[in-house]
């Protein structure tokens, strides 16, 4: 059972994910009755990742005063957040659907764009003609995440515990690498969605401030991702959970201060934090057992 019914506004953009993807799945079952429901199939954070990519592109929508939904390219976010969520814990391919879907639902939502605004209007003729930066931006980014193998070699630093932890006396790196996680790919895939978010209402392909905003979600999404999925059987040190409840700490505190200066703030993303951290500080509380 999800737990957004203490959020009014995650709740509705629920609704409204579920709404959209439903009908397009029962569209597709008319030529597909294969096809699967994939609503039955979608964790809270799948949810998290689609309502954050919908209330970036309507704050800039709505900013240059246009009114479309962002559907089309959140399913196709949500799919392949899922497809990155199982490379990262099970070590599957990211399946060559999902990066279609990205682009075709890119050039979809562009097409239900330009049948709702007028041809007189700037933004969408600077949507339509920067089209391509767009995918010369966000081209490299996919590919590294699809590519991107968990192999490097093995620097240990005594002050992290983390890469104490995770890195193995072979150089390679098992399924919780903080660096695999974070740097590679998280990060990467978080600025993807950024960037389309700010590209739909805006038609500007590039903004630096986004790839740092982009590490301090990822930070989140990595521990709890972490903390959801950790192996019981691996015993860890107090210690590694301490500095794991640190770096938490540490960039919730980065994420809320960078979305005030940014003057990027919204009701619907204090709730995505709080959905996050209390969530994320009930886990720490379970693997502690004890206040932290």
């Amino acid at each position: 059972m999800s737990n957004f019914f203490k959020y009014n506004k995650l709740n509705l953009y629920k609704e409204g994910l579920n709404k959209f993807i439903n009908i397009q799945i029962n569209q597709e079952n008319k030529w597909n009755k294969s096809k699967k429901n994939l609503t039955t199939e979608l964790t809270d954070i799948e949810y998290i990742i689609g309502i954050l990519f919908l209330t970036e592109m309507n704050r800039n929508c709505k900013n240059n005063g246009i009114s479309i939904h962002g559907y089309y390219i959140t399913s196709a976010l949500i799919n392949l957040f899922n497809n990155i969520k199982k490379k990262l814990l099970n070590g599957k391919k990211i399946s060559s659907e999902s990066i279609v879907l990205i682009f075709n639902n890119i050039s979809t939502n562009i097409e239900y764009l330009n049948s709702r605004v007028d041809t007189s209007n700037p933004i969408r003729k600077k949507i339509n003609e920067n089209l391509s930066n767009l995918i010369l931006e966000i081209s490299p980014l996919i590919n590294e995440i699809i590519y991107y193998k968990k192999e490097h070699s093995l620097k240990i630093n005594n002050d992290n515990i983390l890469d104490e932890i995770i890195c193995n006396n072979s150089g390679l790196c098992n399924k919780n690498c903080y660096n695999c996680w974070v740097d590679e790919i998280l990060t990467k895939f978080i600025y993807i969605l950024l960037i389309i978010a700010k590209f739909m209402g805006t038609g500007n392909s590039k903004e630096p401030n986004l790839y740092k905003l982009a590490e301090y979600y990822a930070n989140i999404i990595f521990i709890y991702l972490k903390l959801e999925n950790i192996d019981e059987k691996q015993q860890y040190k107090d210690e590694y959970y301490k500095n794991l409840y640190t770096n938490y700490q540490d960039y919730k505190s980065k994420l809320i201060y960078s979305n005030l200066e940014l003057d990027i703030n919204s009701d619907t993303i204090d709730e995505i934090i709080a959905f996050l951290d209390n969530i994320i500080i009930k886990k720490f509380l379970e693997k502690n057992n004890k206040n932290l």
